[in-house]
């Protein structure tokens, strides 16, 4: 090995010095006007002192910060020369000591912060004092010629690599020679007759790269990948890096790195591009699923860009090879390789950080693959994690505006096959409640449309209109999730949020529209409080008796109900008639809502969201057990009335709350109806 593993941060300028026989005696130099305020320093070589701090210090210092780089610089210099031993230092070592100190103090110097970070991080730390001023002053020139840093000039993230570059040509030792050097040394560990020792290989390269900077550690792995294709199928393969981290012989940086550099070897096409196709050809033999359970935990050790492109090309090669099985891969059959497709879903959607790799890999499928994915996901029971599950929660956590079209579509499934979902799928459905609440606006975009077209997706006999099948799906997505007495408490209240603010736009957006002759805005609207309130009412209707056996469940619906119904009227008009007594007198024609609201007092209403504030929501949760006129009407009937109802209040026209109700109870029957 070439010695270099003990790398610092930062060298030590003193270790540098070199002893000199005494320089002839100089006249002492005239003294310069300073600056105002300017304090120069006094001391061993101080005029040394001052020169090096002015030739490395930013021209836009201060005058406290010229002080402070003086002051610091020299009590370095006086602690070197109170060793006993002191000869004088050179003009190179003293420019060092100046930087070193100046970069303690956080005084800015000439060379730009990337500029030192980069030099720092790529050259080797063999290299002598005079190399490395010589380095930061090399980089600091090219920085300047090619425009500075940025899009104009070179970007942040590419400074490392150019100086690397720039720092061999100038015959500077770099890390990166450093770990090609190593490199080889590190692949004939273990070599022998017949096959290798690829334990000893992996443990001497664990040793390499022990203590290590970044920078060696991913130039090294890079160089044994180069030169050895065949690692990650024999000595460094995901198995045997797991286990170097399981042993304590890497720690988790160092497994990351390791991780992102294969798998940037592996994007470049510097592995072969079946290195992991051994892990993926597996069934439900427990070798298999051992091997299953490598390749996502390997892929887990990094977040990194390169290991998140591997994870869409593995699992895109993953389906690729399930799609084309010749063996069924129909529900119809007991295949063995359904285990791929889990594989593929879950390497796509195994980083909780980044979603999107998920997210548009399904988005990349064809129509027909995508519909057979999910047909498979949703019918899987014995997924571990349930499929479904992982699918919803990676487009929940996906807050970019295709993510809201995919959770659109995915939103219509509880409706189109009921038999795929049951409330007491507990972890599926608390991703399809997330999933809900984060996309609440394109999904309820999707599902609230009172579009009287016909229907879709219902065969050619049929005389439905599609805002029954969008009713029939909401009503089955409300009742998996803000009505789903056995998910979290937390996932219902999500999906809430999202309806409640959903339902508050477009009640605005028909308060807003009062007095407009044939406005689109308050048809559109009023369009959309009428499915979402029927499909409340059928969504409580069917889980009501579940409802009724879980109290803290049944205490949220009615809290729901009752924010439904306010969030419906301008918040104007609620703060008004809260402060007259008369906040229950706006719902007349609903019962429930009224009495709930009569029993509340002190801080009722939430100014910013315009909901029950958390203390009114406690009044309700005891009126509920202690008043018996309230708990009379907390009956399926009345609750699902109050939800047809919310939706009412907000609109004025009577005529039009009239049409709008007996729209909202016919569209409750025809989605009840619907197969």
């Amino acid at each position: 090995m070439s010695g270099i593993f003990n790398n610092g941060y930062f060298q030590n300028p003193a270790l540098f010095l070199q002893r000199e026989p005494p320089a002839p005696p100089v006249e002492p130099a005239k003294p310069q006007q300073q600056a105002e305020g300017v304090v120069p320093p006094t001391g061993t070589q101080h005029e040394d002192v001052q020169a090096a701090v002015d030739a490395t210090i930013s021209p836009d210092a201060t005058v406290d910060q010229r002080n402070t780089a003086y002051r610091e610089t020299q009590a370095y210099v006086e602690r070197c020369a109170s060793g006993g031993d002191f000869v004088r230092i050179d003009d190179t070592s003293m420019k060092s000591i100046a930087l070193y100190t100046m970069r303690n103090e956080n005084v800015p110097s000439k060379y730009r912060p990337e500029v030192l970070e980069a030099v720092d991080r790529e050259i080797s730390p063999q290299a002598s004092t005079e190399q490395r001023m010589q380095a930061y002053e090399q980089i600091q020139q090219y920085v300047d010629a090619v425009g500075g840093i940025g899009d104009a000039g070179i970007v942040a993230e590419a400074l490392p690599g150019r100086t690397a570059d720039l720092l061999g040509e100038a015959h500077i030792p770099t890390v990166k020679q450093d770990a090609q050097n190593d490199a080889q040394g590190i692949l004939d560990v273990g070599k022998r007759d017949g096959e290798d020792d690829y334990g000893a290989r992996r443990d001497a390269f664990a040793d390499a790269v022990r203590g290590e900077s970044e920078a060696y550690r991913e130039y090294l792995t890079a160089a044994v990948l180069e030169r050895d294709a065949s690692a990650v199928k024999s000595w460094l393969t995901p198995s045997g890096v797991l286990g170097l981290a399981a042993d304590g012989k890497i720690d988790a940086a160092t497994r990351a790195d390791i991780t992102e550099q294969i798998a940037q070897a592996y994007n470049d096409g510097k592995l072969d591009a079946d290195s992991f196709d051994g892990l993926a050809d597996i069934d439900y033999g427990p070798d298999q699923v051992r091997e299953y359970k490598e390749i996502t935990d390997f892929l887990g050790g990094s977040s990194g860009p390169e290991t998140l492109e591997l994870r869409g090309a593995l699992a895109d090669r993953i389906f690729k090879t399930w799609s084309e099985s010749p063996y069924p891969t129909d529900l119809g059959y007991h295949s063995y390789n359904y285990r791929q497709l889990e594989l593929a879903i879950n390497v796509a959607g195994g980083d909780a950080q980044h979603p999107e790799v998920l997210t548009d890999f399904l988005r990349g499928l064809p129509a027909d693959q995508l519909d057979k994915v999910i047909a498979i996901g949703s019918q899987l029971p014995q997924a571990e994690p349930d499929m479904m599950a992982t699918i919803f929660s990676a487009v929940a956590r996906d807050d970019r505006a295709q993510a809201g079209d995919l959770a659109a579509q995915l939103a219509r499934l509880p409706g189109e096959h009921s038999d795929w979902f049951e409330q007491g799928q507990v972890a599926r459905n608390e991703a399809l409640a997330d999933m809900l609440g984060a996309h609440s606006d394109a999904v309820l975009d999707e599902l609230s449309e009172y579009d009287d077209s016909g229907a879709r997706g219902l065969g050619d006999d049929t005389d439905r209109k599609q805002y029954e099948v969008n009713g029939r799906d909401l009503a089955a997505v409300l009742e998996l999730t803000t009505f789903n007495p056995q998910i979290a408490s937390s996932h219902r209240e999500t999906a809430r949020q999202g309806v409640l603010e959903y339902f508050g736009e477009q009640a605005k957006i028909v308060n807003d529209s009062l007095g407009q002759t044939n406005s689109p805005g308050y048809e559109e609207a009023s369009g959309r409080l009428v499915v979402i309130s029927a499909a409340s009412d059928v969504a409580v209707d069917r889980g009501f008796e579940k409802l009724q056996s879980d109290i803290e469940a049944k205490q949220e619906a009615i809290a729901f109900v009752v924010d439904l119904a306010l969030v419906a009227v301008p918040l104007p008009a609620r703060l008004e008639a809260r402060a007259t007594g008369k906040l229950e007198t706006l719902f007349a024609n609903n019962p429930l809502v009224q009495e709930a609201l009569t029993g509340l007092t002190g801080e009722v209403i939430d100014t910013a969201t315009g909901q029950l504030t958390d203390a009114a929501k406690q009044q309700l949760y005891g009126n509920l057990k202690s008043d018996p006129e309230l708990a009379a009407l907390v009956e399926r009937q009345t609750v699902a009335d109050a939800f047809r109802e919310s939706g009412l209040g907000g609109i004025a026209d009577e005529r039009d709350r009239a049409e709008i109700r007996r729209d909202a109870n016919g569209l409750s029957d025809d989605i009840s109806e619907i197969d």
